[in-house]
């Protein structure tokens, strides 16, 4: 968690004795200050209280199996859909997919050993975002059971250098580690792709 945490933003305002302090950090998001040390996102969307979804299961027909290693997890999925890299395409990920015929829908899962909550790796993840576009709408975020285990959802849009792309995605805290399971396709493709990730993300099986 400490290189997630190395991406915490670099504020750009002058400190003030207020008791709050309204500033924008180098990337350019907008933010409020606290006497105390903290702060949050001035966007309201994302000071927003978390939502509570539902239960969600594995679907049916899913015919292969990955098993997490130092970190244990399962994920099944449908090999007719979804293609197996065989090198992730991100080097902290255990593996990366795509789904068959698009060249932007992908999935990754990064398991890491650490110690947070769910709402701090939710505010990690979207500082990881906003560090590549400055344009990031939430969609969706709530806590959720998936396969017996408390998770967060969070669906959001991103722009990056003119494509617009949609990310669905799962994080799940443990006592030593945390997982991150993320799909993402081209804003084009979503409505069509969606249902598919959405079966992906519900594959995630923990002990």
């Amino acid at each position: 968690m400490k290189r997630l945490l190395l991406l915490y933003i670099i504020i750009s305002a002058a400190c003030s004795s207020h008791a709050q302090i309204a500033a924008t950090t180098a990337d350019g998001n907008k933010v409020i200050l606290y006497n105390n040390g903290t702060w949050k996102y001035a966007d309201s969307a994302i000071n927003a209280p978390i939502e509570k979804g539902g239960e969600h299961f594995k679907p049916f027909g899913t015919n292969c199996i990955i098993k997490g290693q130092d970190i244990k997890y399962v994920v099944v999925y449908d090999s007719s859909l979804w293609t197996l890299h065989d090198t992730p395409i991100n080097v902290q990920s255990d593996f990366s997919m795509s789904l068959k015929k698009s060249e932007t829908s992908v999935a990754l899962l990064i398991p890491e050993k650490s110690t947070t909550t769910l709402a701090s790796l939710r505010d990690i993840a979207l500082v990881n975002a906003r560090k590549s576009s400055k344009n990031v709408v939430i969609l969706k975020q709530e806590y959720r059971k998936v396969n017996k285990k408390d998770m967060l959802y969070l669906e959001f849009t991103t722009e990056v250098r003119g494509f617009t792309f949609l990310f669905m995605a799962y994080y799940y805290v443990g006592p030593t580690s945390c997982i991150q399971f993320v799909t993402y396709t081209e804003i084009n493709q979503a409505e069509k792709e969606k249902p598919k990730m959405m079966d992906l993300l519900n594959g995630l099986i923990l002990p």
